[in-house]
C-alpha cells in the first residue's frame, strides 16, 4: 500500500497518509529529496552531490555536510530504510520504493500518450490534470550569480518525451507555458 505521497510540481508536499510530513520543508532537505527523486532511477555519486549543494567547500567539508544532511534526511522521513538506500560511492532513491510520486506519474502518461494512437489525448489531459505548477527543481536552480548554498546547474527537470518521432511531445517548459502539443505541432486541451 502507497502511503507517502509527494508532489513536486507546483506546491511542494510530502504527506503520509493524509498527514503532511514534518521538517521536510527546511530548504536544505527540500532540496536533496528534489535531487534524489528527480535522479532517482540511478544512483548518484557522494562526490557530485556534495559538489553540487557545496560548490564552494572542499571537499572534506562538502563530503561531511552531505552526510550530515543525509542522516537529517532519513530521521525525517517516515520508513526511510525503504525509500532511502546509500553504500560507499553513492546515495539513491530505491527504484522498489513504493510511494506516490507526481513527477512519476506526469512522465508515464507523457510516455502513454506517446505510444498510444487511441489515447493520446487522454494521457496528455491527465499529465495536464497532474500539472500543479512549476516545478520544485526550477526554484532550487542556481542563476549565475546564486544565492549561496542553493542547488546548482545539476538540477534539472526530465522532459518527458524527447524522441522527434514520438506521437507526442511534451516538456515542463510546454506544460507551464498552458500548451501541450501532439506530434503534430497541434495544441491538445491542457488545464
Amino acid at each position: 500500500m502507497v502511503s507517502l505521497r509527494i508532489q513536486l510540481l507546483g506546491q511542494f508536499s510530502v504527506t503520509d497518509a493524509t498527514e503532511a510530513v514534518a521538517g521536510v520543508s527546511h530548504a536544505r532537505l527540500l532540496e536533496l529529496l528534489a535531487y534524489l527523486l528527480l535522479h532517482r532511477n540511478a544512483p548518484v555519486s557522494r562526490q557530485q552531490l556534495a559538489f553540487v549543494f557545496w560548490p564552494d567547500s572542499s571537499e572534506e567539508q562538502a563530503r561531511t555536510n552531505l552526510r550530515n544532511l543525509w542522516h537529517r534526511l532519513r530521521r525525517t522521513l517516515p520508513e526511510a530504510d525503504r525509500l532511502l538506500a546509500t553504500d560507499e560511492l553513492t546515495v539513491y532513491w530505491r527504484g522498489d520504493a513504493s510511494c506516490w510520486l507526481d513527477v512519476a506519474e506526469f512522465e508515464h502518461h507523457l510516455k502513454q500518450a506517446a505510444a498510444s494512437t487511441d489515447d493520446e489525448v487522454r494521457h496528455l489531459e491527465q499529465a495536464a490534470a497532474l500539472y500543479g505548477g512549476e516545478l520544485v527543481a526550477r526554484l532550487l536552480q542556481r542563476s549565475a550569480a546564486g544565492r549561496a548554498g542553493s542547488v546548482g546547474a545539476g538540477v534539472r527537470p526530465r522532459a518527458g518525451v524527447r524522441d522527434a518521432g514520438a506521437v507526442a511531445s511534451c516538456s515542463y517548459a510546454n506544460i507551464s507555458s498552458g500548451v501541450i502539443r501532439s506530434g503534430r505541432g497541434e495544441p491538445v486541451a491542457c488545464a
